[in-house]
């Protein structure tokens, strides 16, 4: 993912999906999600910025994969829920 989300290769997804997987499984549970520490590892997992950051959650967003974690993820962050409140315009996020 490191060259850009559209450049993402199969292990990349699997790494994704991997830690979509450990804080996804946190929201079942009684440890409070840190927001901070998991855009921190996506971003450090594959050396990319926010704006790839945000692409990656809304295109497992759009394909209906990890959606509660999405949700809760941009409701958290201020500087993602505002750059996409399109995102929670069209979806009723």
């Amino acid at each position: 993912m490191s060259k850009g989300y559209k450049d993402r290769t199969a292990e990349d997804l699997e790494d994704a999906n991997i830690i979509f997987g450990k804080y996804n499984s946190l929201l079942d549970s009684d440890i409070e999600v840190s927001w901070y520490q998991f855009e921190q590892e996506i971003r450090a997992k594959f050396n990319i910025g926010y704006q790839t950051m945000r692409n990656i959650v809304l295109e497992f967003y759009r394909d209906n994969q990890w959606t509660e974690l999405c949700i809760k993820y941009t409701q958290a962050s201020k500087r993602v829920r505002g750059s996409m409140y399109w995102m929670e315009k069209q979806w009723n996020i």
